[in-house]
């Protein structure tokens, strides 16, 4: 029998994304996989234009070339339950038999408290062997997870497999296989060679297949972050447990920062909310891990603020300072 996968895509204010990033999913070519959004207290009625998706009331457009071998959505409707994350969960027969369950967490538990909602869902059903943690603002090739699978299951030694991510607005474009982290700086960099993947110190977080192994003796994200570093510190916690890996085949075109406005593509237009996230945790995961490196960790956000002088940022200035001073 296939290996029961739980899908979880986490939702902000962005329903449009998530609507089409579900309409892809519907279509991927996996037999046994269930599908979990969690909502992060939304403000933009995004629940119940979910719902109106779901129930075939409001369409959702895939804008990718013909070629890729999307359709513009999926069939509808699809059946559907709505939870509330603070009533707890338990396990129901019911819940087995939907294709996707909606979870209003309650708050804005930022990326780490959010998707660890879902998996606590998920696991509380007792029958998932691996959880796909996949950005919402993303769409995937029809066999994607297939290819996910098809890797993990050859190597069980695999905690986290990520996949090929491309741009989702230019899908001929290689966005990352993985991610690298310079101990000196605190800061990470996208892998973009075959090559380098020996190296690679963080599965991207926009797709990541986790194992129940993993999960059993490694432990959810830390909620600690919110937004960033998230991957690089699930990943250093199970290092000497778990490899990680690329599944080259699965392809997953993605919008990057749609939600929050953080683009690596283009750092000139980096939101304040994302800059400040980013630096933040920057400090808190080399303060964890690298304690030795703080000096030259220091010591690089000085570039960071001569950069953010150099954009006419001058309001982020003050909020780095303040970081740095542990005053965050």
């Amino acid at each position: 029998m296939a290996k029961k996968v739980y899908i979880v895509i986490l939702n902000w204010n962005g329903w449009r994304e998530t609507v089409e990033c579900l309409a892809s999913v519907f279509q991927n070519d996996y037999i046994n996989y269930q599908v979990i959004v969690c909502d992060n207290a939304s403000t933009d009625n995004s629940v119940s234009n979910i719902i109106a998706w779901a129930e075939g009331r409001l369409p959702a457009q895939i804008n990718l070339p013909k070629d890729i071998g999307l359709l513009s959505d999926c069939v509808k409707p699809v059946d559907y339950s709505v939870l509330d994350a603070k009533a707890g969960f338990a396990y129901s027969e019911a819940y087995l038999k939907k294709q996707l369950i909606i979870i209003n967490t309650g708050a804005n538990l930022g990326f780490a408290g959010g998707n660890n909602v879902g998996i606590r869902f998920a696991q509380s059903q007792g029958n998932g062997d691996y959880f796909w943690l996949l950005n919402n603002d993303t769409v995937i090739a029809k066999d994607s997870l297939s290819q996910l699978i098809k890797m993990v299951e050859a190597d069980k030694n695999i905690g986290i497999c990520g996949s090929k991510l491309m741009y989702y607005h230019n899908p001929n474009q290689l966005q990352a296989l993985g991610g690298s982290y310079n101990k000196y700086l605190g800061t990470t960099k996208f892998i973009l060679t075959e090559h380098n993947l020996a190296g690679m110190d963080y599965v991207v977080g926009a797709s990541m297949l986790v194992s129940q192994d993993f999960l059993d003796k490694v432990g959810l994200m830390n909620e600690e972050y919110f937004l960033y570093y998230e991957e690089m510190d699930w990943a250093t916690r199970g290092k000497n447990k778990f490899t990680l890996a690329c599944a080259l085949e699965s392809l997953v075109y993605h919008k990057e920062g749609a939600t929050i406005g953080g683009s690596n593509r283009n750092i000139n237009q980096k939101s304040y909310t994302a800059d400040y996230y980013m630096v933040r945790s920057r400090l808190l995961f080399a303060r964890k891990y690298y304690k030795r490196y703080l000096p030259t960790v220091y010591a690089g956000l000085v570039v960071t603020i001569i950069n953010r002088v150099r954009r006419r940022q001058f309001d982020r200035i003050g909020m780095i300072l303040k970081l740095a001073l542990g005053k965050d």
